[in-house]
């Protein structure tokens, strides 16, 4: 992460697509988990999928929920050991005779999921976002029927494993809007919540709630604090996540709703086609980096454009920075020219 195709970095650029800020010019290291610069421009294009995907579910007279799962945690339980209680307590709800039972009398036709991660005052806390399809609007009582067995197994089975759910949050369901709202999937709001895509694959945009860190605002913490006990944390993340994919859809359940199967590195090797906004030298790119500032530029990009990029950089003395424009004209802030850049 930080350095150029040829292990150096020369130039990087950043571009903004339908609100999404990117870089290029660096190496792909393609982990949505642990490299800011990937994750954003990996977990956008997911997210437009899902989007793109629901969409077509809901205008061919599909239907489809989202439904949230999470896990009671505590101060000194391992990540590793929630993240494997999630994910068998989500797989138990798909196996066995009621479930295939389930799956005809409701018309489900697959899940899209996704694992978000934050960490607070009571330690880890991964939960689980999961939009379940139907090929039409679901008898109603059936539908009960499959919320009340989800609640049942989902809380004996989190209880059995040491990490009882809580019974008023640990499944909660949402009803996605319907066809006739479906242009909103794919709106550009990405922060608003009403994206769906976003809201299952974009963990990278959301904001800890107060008293909790998500694992990019960790780098921020430690920066900023010098807090060395991050740096476990974040080792702690690195292991528990290694191996491990973030979104995942059912079999076949892609080509049914018409997305293309593309891998995460062929996301984000892909070449970004949106407006160039600002150029950074290399002495500007490796001070971002040094300051782990990679993450908060796309941000500063996507909410205040070059302006609020220029404010970042300055509050941390970093200068070689040009705007980019269509006719090709530039501004730069002022301060040490390039050459003279720490």
């Amino acid at each position: 992460m930080g350095q150029g195709r040829d292990g150096k970095v020369d130039r990087v650029k950043i571009h903004v697509r339908d609100g999404v800020a990117y870089a290029s010019g660096l190496c792909i290291c393609a982990n949505g988990w642990l490299c800011p610069v990937c994750s954003a421009k990996i977990r956008a294009k997911r997210a437009n999928e899902i989007a793109v995907g629901v969409a077509s579910l809901i205008m061919s007279g599909g239907s489809a929920w989202m439904v949230t799962f999470t896990v009671r945690h505590a101060k000194g339980h391992a990540l590793a050991e929630l993240l494997e209680a999630l994910n068998d307590a989500f797989r138990k709800l798909g196996t066995g005779v009621m479930a295939q039972r389930e799956k005809k009398l409701t018309g489900k036709i697959g899940t899209i999921n996704s694992r978000e991660i934050t960490y607070g005052k009571n330690g880890w806390h991964p939960h689980l976002h999961v939009i379940v399809c139907f090929d039409s609007e679901p008898d109603v009582m059936q539908l009960t029927y499959m919320m009340a067995r989800w609640q049942r197994l989902w809380m004996a089975w989190t209880k059995k494993h040491g990490f009882p759910a809580d019974k008023a949050h640990g499944v909660k369901w949402d009803k996605v809007m319907t066809a006739e709202g479906a242009g909103e999937y794919i709106a550009k709001a990405q922060d608003s919540g009403r994206h769906i895509g976003n809201e299952v694959a974009r963990g990278d945009l959301k904001k800890g709630k107060l008293g909790s860190l998500t694992p990019f605002e960790m780098i921020e913490y430690l920066l900023a604090t010098g807090d060395a006990a991050v740096v476990d944390l974040w080792r702690e993340y690195e292991h528990a996540t290694k191996g491990k994919s973030w979104l995942r859809w059912s079999p076949r359940l892609k080509a049914r709703l018409g997305v293309d199967e593309m891998t995460d590195e062929e996301h984000a090797a892909e070449e970004v086609a949106g407006g160039e906004v600002a150029e950074l030298a290399e002495s500007a790119w490796k001070m971002v980096v040094a300051h782990g500032l990679e993450a908060r530029v796309l941000e500063a990009v996507e909410r205040g454009g070059f302006p609020a990029l220029v404010k970042l950089l300055t509050a941390h003395q970093i200068w070689a920075v040009k705007k980019l424009t269509p006719d090709d004209s530039s501004e730069t802030p002022d301060g040490p020219s390039d050459s003279n850049a720490a």
